[in-house]
């Protein structure tokens, strides 16, 4: 495990409690993911930009695109490899911004992948636009099968459940709950 967790950790990147859920009132989670957090962290931000550009570089596609959430994470990332970023408006999510050709070959970035509608909404979305999603690289994923995104490859940084047992701080009650919502992700 490298120091990025841990890092994410403290900072409440990644916090496990009891959460609210905003879709769904009365309903709680035990981990709050929220990486929109990190770009208030540069050292943390250019630390996570430089494991996961590795992962973006993809043979033949020479664009990133951003999901919204990872708009930040895919500016440091398109800063280190050169690579050009393309990102949906915050206030227009059906406005992409950047420039790009017709069929360009492109890698989705997302920062979390849970059931991959929105990462697959994006893909459909794009490619009237002229942006050709070949694959899609999730920082995090919440166990999402692998049928999430489609039949596009998938590139993952860290699995959420393997990240359990490297936790020192977890207690054992709290990961046996952590891995039963995750077991119970899957089974939806």
């Amino acid at each position: 495990m490298t120091d990025l967790i841990p890092s994410l950790i403290h900072i409440g990147a990644i916090q496990f409690g009891q959460f609210e859920r905003h879709d769904h009132p009365g309903s709680f989670d035990p981990v709050a993911i929220n990486l929109r957090y990190v770009p208030s962290y540069p050292p943390i931000l250019k630390a996570l930009a430089a494991e996961v550009a590795p992962l973006v570089q993809i043979e033949g596609l020479t664009h990133l695109l951003a999901m919204p959430t990872a708009v930040p994470l895919g500016t440091a990332i398109s800063l280190l490899l050169e690579m050009p970023l393309v990102y949906p408006v915050a206030s227009e999510p059906h406005v992409i911004e950047g420039a790009y050709d017709a069929n360009v070959p492109t890698v989705l970035l997302t920062d979390l992948l849970t059931n991959g509608e929105a990462e697959l909404a994006m893909v459909k979305r794009v490619r009237g636009m002229g942006l050709v999603v070949k694959a899609v690289v999730a920082v995090l994923d919440l166990n999402a099968t692998a049928s999430a995104v489609g039949d596009l490859p998938l590139v993952t940084w860290r699995h959420f459940d393997a990240l359990l047992p490297e936790l020192p701080h977890l207690t054992p009650s709290m990961r046996a709950v952590v891995e039963h919502w995750l077991s119970a992700k899957t089974t939806l």
